[in-house]
């Protein structure tokens, strides 16, 4: 048995994947969706590129592996609307394992005290880089290209808002009332099979169930409003 297969991941020392996903949140600063997305991007980059510890862990605690660059290849943590309510990795690792994060480094990097040098550095990194997106244009735009290339190196990203439209469409056929309780996995499945018939994959289920759901109260409130 390895040291690693006998590590155990306390709880003080390693930080599940949701409520280290809701201190980054929290750490930028900003309110709403704007802030999911860049903590989105925040996570997803600092796992990539060993910015942050990343563990793989059993059901036990146990560590099963310490994680590097290779095991986040071609690999998402996706968030829903609300990530309180459960953030995840697409694809998954094995059932059973879970990703924990060093909580040391998490805090190291994304303290939500004012007083911490490292946080005050990185906010004031993060504001200069939103200056500079202003100001030039063509930055933006090498952003999106930097994150199409990623995109071409790892698994081909899914087109979600054509996901979206479809579901709606698929809702708006039924004729679903507002507020009817809309069954989240069928819809899910339905979507995963069109998916399959017009594009080269389709999404994970965990993924589509996760997009429905998000997606689901957008619908109600429009079906509620048209009168």
């Amino acid at each position: 048995m390895t040291e690693a297969a006998i590590r155990i991941a306390h709880p003080r020392d390693w930080a599940e994947l949701t409520p280290a996903f809701l201190q980054i949140r929290s750490f930028v600063g900003e309110g709403g969706a704007r802030a999911r997305v860049r903590a989105l991007e925040y996570i997803n980059r600092d796992l990539l590129e060993e910015r942050l510890p990343a563990a793989l862990v059993a059901s036990d605690n146990t560590i099963i592996k310490m994680l590097k660059r290779p095991d986040f290849q071609g690999r998402t943590v996706c968030s829903p609307l609300n990530p309180a309510e459960g953030v995840w990795i697409e694809p998954p690792f094995e059932e059973g394992q879970r990703v924990c994060i060093g909580r040391a480094r998490l805090d190291a990097r994304y303290s939500t005290h004012p007083a911490t040098p490292a946080a005050v550095a990185d906010r004031q990194l993060r504001a200069a880089g939103e200056i500079a997106e202003k100001a030039e244009p063509s930055a933006v735009a090498n952003h999106e290209s930097e994150l199409s290339a990623r995109a071409r190196r790892g698994r081909k990203p899914h087109d979600w808002e054509l996901y979206r439209a479809k579901f709606y469409l698929m809702l708006d056929n039924d004729d679903v009332p507002a507020y009817a309780d809309i069954n989240i996995s069928d819809y899910a499945d339905q979507l995963m099979t069109w998916g399959r018939n017009n594009f080269e994959k389709s999404p994970e289920q965990a993924a589509m169930r996760g997009k429905v759901a998000e997606w689901k109260p957008l619908w109600q409130r429009l079906k509620g409003a048209s009168k």
